[in-house]
Parts: C-alpha cells; sequence; structure tokens
C-alpha cells in the first residue's frame, strides 16, 4: 500500500496554522510517525512561491522530512482571499491536480486541511482499515471556534518537545466546550436551526453527542474511478464519483476509533439567520435536492462523539434520532402527497416576463450564485454585484465580481435581484420584503420560470438518485 498525504495551504495565518498547529498534531507516534518504518508514504504541499520559505525552514516541517518523502509544488493560481467559498475553489483546483498523480500511483489520498486536529491513532487506524479493502474512510469533522479552540488545545497537550498527542477522550471534552456557532446551529434542539442542516448533532447530556451527518470529512479515499476529479468540492460531488459503491465505505461511528476537528474562524456563520426551529420538511428537501445518493446513505450511520462511557442514556438519544432520520426518509420519499411539501416541490411554475431586465444583483455567494451567474449570462444581463449576509464576504470577490452588504441594495442601482440561495430562500425573501422589495417585480428566486424576449427560461437542477 502506498498513502499519498494532500495539503492545500497559503497565506501567513493558514501556513502558521498548518506548521504549528496540524504538524505537531500529526508527527505523533499513532499518527505519521507510523509510517516511518511503515507503508510508502508521500507528504504533498500545494502552496504559493512566496509561501514556500516559511514551509521549508519551519522545524515540524524539517522533522517531517525524516519521516517521510515531502513535495511541494508551487502553483500561481493561488491568491489570498476573504471569501471562504473562492478559497474552496482554489483548494480544489490544487487537488484537480494532485489526484490525477496520486492515481497514476494507485495511492490512498488522504486529505488534510491546514485547519484540522485528530485524535492520537487516527493514521494508525487508517493503515489498518485500507488494508481491508475500504476505498473511503469518512469522519465527522466538528467545527470549533479557531480563537479559543487553538490556546486551550495547546494548553491541555503540548509536551515539552512541542508535540501535541491528543487522546481522543480528552480532545472531545476539550472540544465540545468550544464549539463553533455554525456547530451550535447544527443541533435539533437549536432554536437557530442552520438553513443547511448538514450535521444533526442530539446532546447527551455530561458525555457527549450522537451525530448524523449528510456530509463527512473524506480523511482518505482510494479511488475505484480513476479519471474522477471534483468539479465541486472533495466532500460534494468527488467521493460519489470516485468511490460510487457505498459497500467500500467505512463511515467512523465512533470518536474512539478516529477524530476529526476542523477550526474555523468567528465570522463564518454560513446559514445561520434569526429564530429558526428544526423542521422535518424543510431538512428532507434539502437532502433530495442539495446532496447526492451517497450523502443521503451517510446520515444513516449513527455517529458517536463522547468522552465519557456509553451509557443507557445513550440508547435514549440514538432512539430519538433514529426516529427524527425514519421520518425524514418517509418524507423525502413521499412529499409530493404533504400538502406543506407543495411549495417545496411545484408540480407547475408560473412564467414570470423580465423583458425590461439590464442590471441585476445576485443574493448569494455559493453554488445557487454559479447558477444565478449562468442565468443572468445567458439572458444578457448586467451582474452589477453580488450581496450576502455573511459580513465576513463584504468588499471580497466572487465569479469575478466585487460582494457587496445587503445594505448596498437601497441604492437601487439594479432592475432586478436573483435570490440564489436554496437553505436561505425563506429568511433572504422575507428580508427583501420588509426592504420595500417586492417578489416577482423587483426580485427573484433563481428557480423561477421566467421569460426574455418570449423565451421561456428556467435553472434545472441534475437528478441524483434517491438513497
Amino acid at each position: 500500500m502506498k498513502f499519498h498525504f494532500l495539503v492545500a495551504v497559503w497565506g501567513a495565518e493558514y501556513v502558521d496554522m498548518f506548521l504549528n498547529l496540524c504538524l505537531p498534531n500529526q508527527l505523533t507516534p499513532g499518527n505519521l510517525k507510523v509510517f516511518k518504518n511503515g507503508p510508502e508514504a508521500v507528504y504533498i504541499i500545494y502552496t504559493r512561491p512566496e509561501d514556500v520559505l516559511s514551509i521549508k525552514e519551519n522545524r515540524f516541517y524539517r522533522e517531517l522530512t525524516e519521516v517521510m518523502k515531502t513535495e511541494i509544488h508551487t502553483v500561481d493560481f493561488i491568491h489570498s482571499l476573504k471569501d471562504g467559498i473562492e478559497a474552496m475553489a482554489l483548494v480544489t483546483k490544487c487537488h484537480k491536480r494532485a489526484i490525477p498523480e496520486s492515481n497514476k500511483e494507485d495511492a490512498r489520498i488522504v486529505f488534510l486541511p491546514p485547519d484540522q486536529v485528530y485524535s492520537e491513532g487516527t493514521f494508525q487506524r487508517l493503515i489498518e482499515i485500507a488494508a481491508t479493502g475500504k476505498r473511503f474512510v469518512g469522519v465527522a469533522g466538528m467545527r470549533l471556534d479557531r480563537k479559543t479552540f487553538r490556546p486551550a488545545f495547546q494548553r491541555s497537550f503540548r509536551g515539552a518537545d512541542g508535540y501535541t498527542q491528543a487522546a481522543s477522550r480528552p480532545l472531545v471534552k476539550l472540544a465540545l466546550s468550544h464549539l463553533h456557532p455554525m456547530a451550535q446551529s447544527w443541533f435539533f434542539d437549536s432554536d437557530r436551526c442552520n438553513a443547511d442542516m448538514n450535521q444533526l448533532y442530539f446532546k447527551v447530556e455530561g458525555s457527549g453527542i450522537v451525530a448524523r451527518c449528510l456530509v463527512v470529512h473524506p480523511l482518505m479515499m482510494w479511488p475505484l474511478n480513476k479519471t474522477a476529479v471534483p468539479e465541486g468540492t472533495f466532500d460534494g460531488d468527488y467521493p460519489i464519483k470516485a468511490c460510487p459503491n457505498f459497500k467500500d465505505y467505512y463511515i467512523v461511528n465512533d470518536s474512539d476509533d478516529i477524530m476529526a476537528f476542523e477550526l474555523s474562524p468567528a465570522h463564518r456563520k454560513d446559514g445561520i439567520g434569526g429564530e429558526r426551529k428544526f423542521n422535518i420538511y424543510n431538512y428532507s428537501a434539502l437532502a433530495k435536492h442539495g446532496y447526492n445518493r451517497i450523502h443521503n446513505r451517510y446520515v444513516r450511520e449513527t455517529i458517536r462523539i463522547h468522552y465519557g462511557e456509553i451509557t443507557s442514556e445513550w440508547e435514549k438519544v440514538e432512539r430519538k434520532a433514529d426516529s427524527v432520520i425514519r421520518k425524514f426518509r418517509i418524507v423525502k420519499v413521499l412529499s409530493k402527497n404533504y400538502k406543506k411539501q407543495r411549495t417545496l416541490f411545484p408540480s407547475h411554475r408560473h412564467v414570470i416576463p423580465l423583458d425590461h431586465v439590464k442590471r441585476v444583483v445576485i443574493f448569494g455567494t455559493g453554488y445557487g450564485a454559479k447558477l444565478a451567474l449562468n442565468l443572468a449570462n445567458k439572458c444578457k444581463w448586467q451582474v452589477m454585484y453580488f450581496t450576502d449576509n455573511n459580513p465576513g464576504l463584504s468588499y471580497g470577490l466572487t465569479n469575478g465580481a466585487e460582494v457587496r452588504s445587503p445594505s448596498s441594495l437601497a441604492a437601487r442601482d439594479f432592475d432586478l435581484i436573483i435570490v440564489a440561495s436554496m437553505p436561505g430562500k425563506k429568511d433572504i425573501m422575507s428580508q427583501l420584503e420588509n426592504m420595500g422589495l417586492r417578489y416577482q417585480e423587483d426580485y427573484i428566486y433563481f428557480f423561477d420560470a421566467i421569460s426574455v424576449d418570449n423565451v421561456q427560461m428556467m435553472i434545472k437542477l441534475r437528478k441524483t438518485a434517491d438513497a
């Protein structure tokens, strides 16, 4: 077996986090050091030319070169961005270069973000799982508050030698006291549930949480389809293309086995809006239309993230989670028969005439924004700018255009707003109505049917098989 560890990292903040937080956590006896006398491995880094010197001069990187072969690849398309969506697109571009090279050597590819820490023994377990023939290892990578967790993690686990060897249960206990706002919004009983509930958490008092996930972190992949590369993200469209058979998947069900935590900046609040309770119909619509067959298969797996013993209390919480997932699967299949679902899955559409439109603003910066941009180009509309409720995205760039705060809409320097967010549709439309803007006159939803010069148009999503 051969392993390729793949990292895309650039910029002072992330390079520092990778070198001085992640590498000391990875270079432990149960993680990277098992490869010194174990399977053949290569550690591959994609970065900017200006970041190479900082990496090569770092103590932990030099120690890494004594454990395994390393490669540093510089690319000219990487640049610093505030926009997390654009940054992820650059990571995908790196992956599209790296994956074909790894596939030439039939290597197991280990995806290591530069802001993630692991429990001790994680990489030893990867070797053991890979030896069984599994092609995919997925782990629930919970989001933590970077600002508070990093110093607490280093105080708790850094030894005199500088390494941070973190046993699973103490790591989980510490991490659960530093949850990121996005992680908090994924709890089933939250008063401010995330609009994109791709994680669903159930609290077990004094012990941990039960997780049911539509998205897991693909820690390791051994692609069956070696011509496949990610077009979206490596946890989005890539797994189903590279490893289409779920029997080849190993989903980590217990944090005692493997655990990963991602350190996210506080300003990232994707999907967090006002007061919102969990809604089984919205969750079913999201899973059915926003995620593919493999994602819908993940959610059937019970994942225990715990620092205490598994007691009878866990059984009660797991039964509750099972009940929610059973209802979700029924609603997803029978959604057209539910009155509440008719607005989510309409059988026909009113066509909105938009011959007068010349200038548009796109509300949203995710995948929906790309679809809306394609629609605008097809209609020959000028995109004035994008807008988003995440203040961390303001004054950045996405899809080649400026991202502004929604307060910019007061200038009315547009003919139409295209609402381009499926999870945030309801909140954004309410926001626009409160600004005095009217649906179908001042703004539309990006899945609306429209006509321009007597030509009817609408965005269509490619259908995916249901779980």
